[in-house]
């Protein structure tokens, strides 16, 4: 069998992903073995209020022996809490390590600047874990891990679905994946519909969301949308739905000036204030979208509801109303 690697004297698991930081702390568990393994592990959370004996005891404890015949493993949660004293003692440690400990400082943040955070870092590569939030972009291959891994895929809808209505906080999305399989043990495959059956929305539903509902006429998805949202966003919704309705009567005019839709994308998108790189080949569709709105609608319609539009506002900037006049435009809209 290969030799383990040893670990590094300290880590520093930094980022508020806390399952990537959980999963950071059971791999790190994962290496001690051995009948003692009990013995050689220590956890502690930090707080501001830690005094001289209990950064005393830290240190102590990461000086102690293995009873194991690997490392000694010291985690300290919360380490952003450590006070001025305590980081400066595990600084001071780190000048002449316990060669048998690895210390494992979990945290929210760690000033990049501050002498603990370099300390850590000077250690060699790989000490500082980055636990940082994902990304929107990088949801998607997040959840395509997470459901590889409890046997699932899911159709590029089902995952659209899914962040749509979770968010892309890695806890919440892993908690609604093992719903989903402990509900359906012998479920592979995962579609949209099983996804609005299973998980619940969460956050808001995303303002285009609504508003490519409400554009395509599609009442029954954008209502459903807006109520299972509750009272979240109804001004994103309100401010959407205009601007598609004002590119959609923009392209009218552009065709009946002669502009198809290959021409008149460059002058609409310019109108509406897309940067360059909004127009790339990979958003195609969002410059097709007004082209194919306008067709659904005449001129007078859209601009009778372009002027709906300034009564619906009003009611949402203090009307009891509200709901039930943005209720009704869309109604309107999509009738």
């Amino acid at each position: 069998m290969a030799e383990t690697k040893k670990l590094l004297s300290a880590y520093a698991a930094v980022g508020t992903d806390t399952l990537k930081r959980d999963r950071t702390i059971t791999r790190f568990k994962g290496r001690l073995d051995g009948p003692a393994a009990f013995f050689d592990l220590d956890e502690l959370t930090a707080t501001s209020g830690m005094e001289e004996g209990d950064v005393a005891r830290l240190i102590a404890s990461l000086n102690q022996l293995p009873m194991g015949g690997g490392q000694r493993l010291v985690i300290v949660r919360e380490a952003q809490a450590l006070p001025p004293e305590a980081r400066d003692a595990i600084v001071t440690y780190l000048e002449d390590p316990n060669p048998e400990a690895s210390l494992l400082l979990v945290a929210d943040k760690l000033n990049a600047r501050s002498k603990l955070y370099k300390a850590v870092s000077a250690l060699g590569k790989g000490a500082i874990i980055r636990c940082n939030e994902p990304q929107k972009r990088d949801a998607a291959s997040q959840v395509d891990r997470m459901a590889a891994e409890l046997g699932l895929r899911l159709d590029p809808l089902a995952k659209n679905e899914l962040i749509d209505r979770v968010g892309i906080n890695p806890p919440l999305l892993s908690r609604a994946l093992r719903t989903i399989r402990e509900q359906h043990e012998d479920l592979s495959w995962v579609d949209a519909d099983t996804i609005r059956a299973l998980v619940d929305r969460n956050e808001a539903a995303a303002p285009w969301t609504v508003a490519d509902a409400v554009i395509s006429k599609d009442a029954e998805k954008a209502l459903e949308l807006i109520f299972e949202s509750g009272e979240e966003g109804r001004i994103g919704y309100h401010v959407w739905i205009t601007r598609y309705l004002k590119e959609a009567l923009v392209a009218k005019e552009l065709e009946r000036e002669g502009y198809g839709e290959q021409r008149g994308t460059e002058i609409l998108a310019e109108r509406f204030g897309m940067r360059p790189q909004d127009r790339s080949p990979q958003n195609a569709w969002r410059h097709r979208q007004p082209w194919r709105a306008s067709r659904r609608f005449s001129r007078n319609e859209l601009v009778t509801l372009l002027n709906r539009a300034l009564d619906v506002e009003d009611a949402l900037k203090g009307s009891a109303n509200e709901e039930s006049e943005l209720v009704r435009w869309i109604c309107e809209i999509c009738g």
